[in-house]
């Protein structure tokens, strides 16, 4: 992991997504890069359209010539972008596209992409100029893209630190294209989900887009509510009296409300759940464990979080936490690790920033609970993990950690199916389990009963008779 990640995690910031212009460069971060098809002007037969719902972006671009099968053929309809490699390495690339006419998996199913600045990778399919990339999914948009008819090679190329060019060109007719990406495969995993809505990478001509509120001050204490029977306070989060809601609400009381307090459980079309794992990273180093440090001076905090059961229709996202003892004021940044294999001691385990997720920027009041929210489709791992970190020089904050009442939730948020569609999903896992754990193969018992000494010496009697049956066809022929 970079010593100097959280560097990083400062700068991210949501970024505009908007068509750039043709000499647009596009930055590579933490082994990442998104760029939408159109982002780039289109040339000769290629068509912006908006005829296939689910791009992302603006638009995408569908080409409209008769099928060009040569490398020279291509070089008319041939889109470039520029992009800067800031970590070096193998990468490997995709792009996001549709079979846009016809049900045949094998037409309209293929472009052109060159590299003219990569170089090929020892043990990967090798590339020489232009490049077929297919998919055979008709009627969605499709992440796969490989290449060698009947076998399905990955495209992949090595890039040096330094600029860069890709080509991309048409082939097929009533091909769609709506977006590639290029990612150091060694350190980043690929997630459809991550890849299709997270936005596009840094590019000239960026200017950040960060969420800013008003200071915000505790609020005022409200009387206590009565204990239910089962001494569990009956509370519901509240918005701020403001005629613009902030990206950041306290709630009040801070307390997890009734409803939600139980972890992994859904109530009313809202899950609420609990960190797996919570750990301090002070400048690369897991801190002592306790309250969550974040500030600007190079303390983060990781949260992990079982999504696995989270049906796919949630409409809505929102972290929640505690501020404790440490209040300040400054940018809070949250984003999505680029995976969630880490423990909370083994620093090399630990994962980069995948994308940014929102920036929420604020006074910070001690003994109050923010709600931050934002869009799902920004997260999309079974597991997922969040970075919490401040942009630099703010005042750090203290959040209270994992277990009890005050921790870290991860509420979503869907329709009224919700709830019924998680609870079927966590009743298939625990089937899944089940069904694993049972399936495990006992070890062989020894001796005539059928055990595995018994086993062998068939084994060996069968090869045997095999071999002598051999032979004897063999000198009979």
């Amino acid at each position: 992991m970079n010593k100097h990640f959280y560097n990083t995690v400062l700068s991210l910031t949501l970024l505009n997504t908007g068509v750039a212009v043709a000499d647009t460069v596009f930055v590579e971060q933490n082994g990442r890069l998104i760029v939408e098809i159109e982002s780039v002007a289109a040339v000769t037969d290629w068509h912006e359209t908006n005829e296939f719902p689910g791009f992302t972006g603006s638009a995408a671009y569908l080409w409209t010539r008769p099928g060009t099968t040569g490398g020279q053929r291509a070089e008319p309809g041939a889109i470039t972008y520029h992009f800067t490699i800031n970590t070096p390495g193998n990468y490997e690339f995709r792009w996001r596209s549709r079979i846009g006419e016809g049900t045949n998996g094998t037409e309209a199913n293929d472009s052109w992409v060159r590299f003219p600045t990569g170089s090929n990778i020892d043990g990967e399919h090798p590339l020489s100029g232009w490049t077929k990339g297919f998919m055979n999914q008709i009627n969605a948009w499709s992440w796969r893209t490989v290449t060698v008819d009947h076998v399905g090679e990955v495209i992949r190329q090595h890039f040096t630190a330094g600029d860069h060019t890709l080509q991309i060109a048409g082939r097929s007719h009533g091909h769609v294209l709506d977006r590639f990406a290029l990612f150091k495969y060694d350190q980043v995993n690929f997630n459809d989900g991550v890849f299709t809505n997270a936005p596009q990478s840094p590019h000239t001509g960026d200017e950040p887009n960060v969420v800013s509120i008003a200071p915000l001050s505790a609020p005022e204490p409200e009387p206590e509510p009565e204990p239910k029977q089962n001494g569990t306070p009956d509370t519901t989060e509240t918005e701020m009296a403001t005629t613009d809601v902030p990206a950041v609400q306290p709630v009040n009381p801070w307390q997890i409300p009734a409803n939600l307090a139980e972890a992994g459980a859904c109530n009313n079309g809202v899950i609420s759940l609990s960190p797996l794992s919570a750990v301090n990273v002070d400048n690369n180093q897991i801190g002592a464990s306790g309250d969550l440090q974040v500030n600007g001076a190079g303390q983060l905090a990781l949260l992990k979080f079982n999504l696995s059961a989270v049906p796919a229709t949630a409409t809505s996202a929102a972290l929640t936490m505690n501020v404790s003892d440490d209040a300040g004021a400054g940018a809070m940044l949250i984003s999505a690790g680029s995976h969630s294999e880490w423990d909370n001691t083994d620093t090399t385990l630990l994962p980069d920033v995948s994308h940014s997720i929102r920036s929420y920027d604020g006074t910070w009041s001690e003994g109050t609970r923010y709600r931050f929210p934002f869009d799902p489709a920004l997260i999309g791992g079974e597991v997922e993990t969040l970075f919490l970190s401040m942009e630099q020089g703010a005042d750090g904050i203290s959040v209270i950690s994992k277990g009890g009442i005050d921790e870290p939730r991860f509420q979503l948020t869907g329709p009224d199916t919700f709830c019924a569609d998680y609870e079927s999903n966590q009743a298939v896992l625990a089937t899944r389990s089940a069904d694993l754990e049972s399936a495990q193969v006992p070890e062989a018992e020894s001796g005539r009963d059928g055990g595995g000494s018994l086993h062998v010496l068939e084994l060996l009697f069968m090869t045997l008779s095999l071999v002598a049956l051999g032979k004897y066809f063999r000198r009979e022929m």
